[in-house]
């Protein structure tokens, strides 16, 4: 996945979740900040025992699902 295309998935989840918050959508809101912390949880996992490519790879699974947030 590209800088580009990694910009573009978390902006389009930040407005997903703008528009859950305006909707007052619980669940979703509640599926939301479950996926930013598991984003957080991605780049610091293994304390530092993962190499670069595995660490990455943990990130990259989270950013998927980020992009079929809706």
């Amino acid at each position: 996945m590209t800088q580009k295309q990694r910009l573009r998935t978390y902006e389009r989840f930040m407005h997903a979740m703008s528009m859950h918050v305006v909707t007052m959508n619980q669940d979703k809101i509640r599926q939301g900040v479950m996926l930013i912390d598991s984003w957080s949880y991605a780049h610091r996992v293994g304390n530092g025992e993962l190499g670069p490519r595995a660490q990455q790879q943990c990130v990259d699974n989270v950013v998927r699902k980020m992009e079929s947030y809706a």
